[in-house]
């Protein structure tokens, strides 16, 4: 066995695509545990420590707003074939990324609640 070290690119990407997957899982998991809910704001962050102050502080790498009826527009039976990145990016999303994964921090979609029942 050998093991091969990745490279700096390769890292981005495999972080790209996994921060995109778990959003993308945690939307899905938001529709189906809350049938009344028609919109799911979701925004992924990271926590950087501050260089000038020695603070560790949120930086956002995207938020996406969901509306239901876009959810139910991707075809679940041949998930295989979504990207998750392509996936969120089809969506009302918020991100500043290169095609190589890095992020640059961004300011996320507002929290929307609606106390009232439907």
């Amino acid at each position: 066995m050998s093991v091969n070290e990745l490279s700096d690119t390769a890292l981005r990407k495999l972080y790209m695509a996994h921060v995109h997957g778990m959003g993308f899982r945690l939307i899905g998991e938001g529709f189906a545990c809350a049938p009344s809910v028609e919109t799911v704001v979701l925004s992924g962050f990271t926590q950087m420590t501050n260089a000038a102050t020695g603070r560790v502080e949120d930086k956002y790498l995207y938020s996406v707003k969901v509306k239901r009826e876009a959810w139910r527009a991707i075809q679940f039976g041949n998930l295989g074939q979504v990207d998750p990145v392509e996936a969120l990016a089809a969506l009302e999303l918020r991100r500043d990324m290169t095609k190589t994964g890095i992020f640059r921090a961004i300011e996320p979609w507002p929290a929307e609640f609606d106390p009232s029942p439907a």
